[in-house]
């Protein structure tokens, strides 16, 4: 459904509770006055006064509406439909990349909604803001934020379910239900020019009151984001390197800090979804094993991930002397403990992780049940807390590294010389953190160091939204890594004679048979089937 302007006076009355505090914290405005009568009228004219009126609305913009590309719903869990993880009790992210992808996929319909939602109330905000009485300069600020999270929505929307309805002005109810898909070449033009322009009017940097707030860098990160996809190399490339050249953002020492609480002011997050542990929280319980505080344990990380992270000599397990098939643990990227529960060795509250299927009590007892591999992602889980379902840590949605391997990785597309000094710039960045501190990269052949660099984006940004499908999917290389059997944790030394649970020549645990994708239709999502139930203009996809 493509929402209408009396849906979206509901959607901001709901918000009225949760304003009181955002407000406070995002604008530091102590003394803001809310008028429920003014909320409750807004069609009539009687809101949208001033820049009081103004903020509130921005703040209801934005708030995440569920499983939109803004929210902690698809941060983590989208890694469930790629190469990372799997989750079948999930709603149906594992199907996302498959031949089980149907128009009735539940998850499918609700990022459809919820993306269409956000542009709502932001055609909202843009069609309001010239009524506001209010600084001329706060207000075209106020208008690039909002066309940037526009911008971001149609961005996700686009790359996976191509030629899509761009909208861009309040409906009223006969035409919302109406729309057709416009060819995906219109929404890039759309796109290119939105985050263009709003890049002019974002400041560079945010003051401390305005943490959340989108920057600059943002609006030009997305917009390289959105040339990577198209592959203009030589653009990205130049777009990455403003950003870099801006000054402003730096890799964290500390890469665990950067996904909690605690990181929340990093130099290297360029934006990040805000979130409150009391008025507007997520559930750190549906993520952890359930041996730590019945957690939910949802997303459950394979060995392919696992095995993907390298040895401290900077060498593949495969072909390093420092790997030992009995303590497989021992000597890795440290980024793999940060990242994920490792049965017998991650150190978590006080304990140590368990998750042997032959052992009782504990997440162990699911396996034979919900197919578990033992590992789960550890990534954005604040130990001091454990299985709480109001935590308040931030979701990052755009941080520095990525921006430097995205610079990286496009000097190689464009097919530019590469030398140690752009090394040194960017991936070796990521390499010398000082909680990292793994061998610096010297290839400089680009065959062989496009691989090092997909390697290294697998791992450095493991269960950041939808980072990992869309990597997947632009170097279309999803239909042959999405196919075959999948498995876990290692349960045995003698495979040949095991018969519990299915096991592969390893002793590792089978997971998941992943049945693939056809490329030459799985490449895009289909139109969900609620949605042309509803709007009989909208066509599907081929193949669907």
């Amino acid at each position: 459904m493509i929402f209408n302007y009396t849906i979206m006076e509901k959607e901001i009355k709901k918000y009225i509770q949760w304003v009181i505090v955002s407000l406070m914290i995002i604008f530091n405005s102590s003394c803001v006055e809310l008028d429920k009568d003014a909320l409750d009228v807004l069609s009539t004219g009687s809101f949208w006064q001033n820049e009081s009126d103004a903020k509130l609305a921005l703040v209801g913009v934005y708030k995440s509406t569920g499983t939109d590309f803004w929210s902690s719903t698809n941060a983590i869990r989208m890694d469930a439909a790629t190469d990372n993880a799997y989750s079948k009790d999930f709603n149906g992210w594992d199907d996302a990349l498959s031949l089980e992808m149907t128009p009735e996929n539940v998850i499918l319909s609700s990022v459809w909604s919820a993306g269409y939602k956000k542009i709502a109330k932001c055609n909202n905000f843009l069609e309001n803001i010239g009524n506001a009485e209010m600084d001329e300069n706060k207000k075209r600020e106020m208008i690039a934020e909002v066309r940037f999270i526009r911008a971001y929505q149609y961005f996700w929307l686009t790359n996976f379910f191509g030629d899509i309805p761009l909208v861009t002005n309040i409906l009223d109810f006969n035409t919302a239900n109406h729309v057709t898909r416009d060819p995906k070449t219109t929404i890039i033009s759309f796109l290119y020019k939105e985050l263009s322009e709003s890049a002019v009017d974002l400041p560079t940097t945010r003051i401390a009151s305005e943490k959340g707030r989108v920057n600059r860098g943002a609006a030009l990160a997305m917009k390289g984001r959105l040339q990577m996809s198209e592959k203009k190399w030589s653009e990205a490339a130049t777009t990455f390197k403003t950003i870099i050249d801006m000054g402003v953002f730096m890799i964290d020492p500390n890469y665990q800090n950067i996904f909690l609480e605690a990181g929340e002011k990093s130099n290297e997050i360029i934006l990040a979804a805000q979130y409150l542990p009391t008025d507007y929280s997520w559930s750190q319980k549906g993520v952890l094993p359930s041996q730590y505080g019945g957690g939910y344990g949802t997303i459950k990380v394979v060995e392919d991930l696992v095995g993907a992270y390298l040895m401290k000599d900077g060498k593949a397990k495969e072909s390093s002397p420092l790997y030992n098939p009995n303590q497989p643990f021992i000597n890795r990227d440290p980024r793999l403990y940060y990242s994920i529960f490792l049965p017998g060795f991650t150190k978590f509250q006080g304990k140590t992780y368990q998750a042997h299927p032959d052992s009782t009590g504990g997440d162990q007892d699911r396996v034979p049940i919900n197919s578990s591999s033992g590992y789960y992602a550890k990534k954005f889980i604040d130990e001091s807390l454990g299985a709480i379902t109001n935590y308040g840590g931030d979701i990052v949605l755009i941080r520095y590294a990525e921006v430097l391997l995205n610079y990286l990785e496009s000097k190689i597309e464009a097919g530019n010389t590469i030398d140690q000094n752009l090394l040194d710039l960017t991936i070796n960045q990521l390499r010398l953190r000082a909680s990292v501190s793994m061998p610096i990269v010297t290839e400089t052949n680009p065959g062989l160091l496009r691989d090092i660099v997909r390697r290294e984006r697998r791992i450095e940004l493991a269960f950041e939204g939808p980072l990992r499908i869309w990597d997947l999917m632009r170097w279309r290389i999803a239909h042959e890594k999405l196919v075959g059997k999948f498995y876990g944790m290692k349960i045995t030394n003698d495979p040949s004679n095991y018969t519990k649970f299915e096991v592969n020549e390893n002793g590792n645990v089978f997971v998941v048979n992943r049945i693939g994708m056809d490329p030459d239709i799985n490449y895009l999502w289909p139109i969900p089937q609620s949605e042309r139930d509803i709007n009989g203009n909208l066509t599907q996809n081929s193949g669907y």
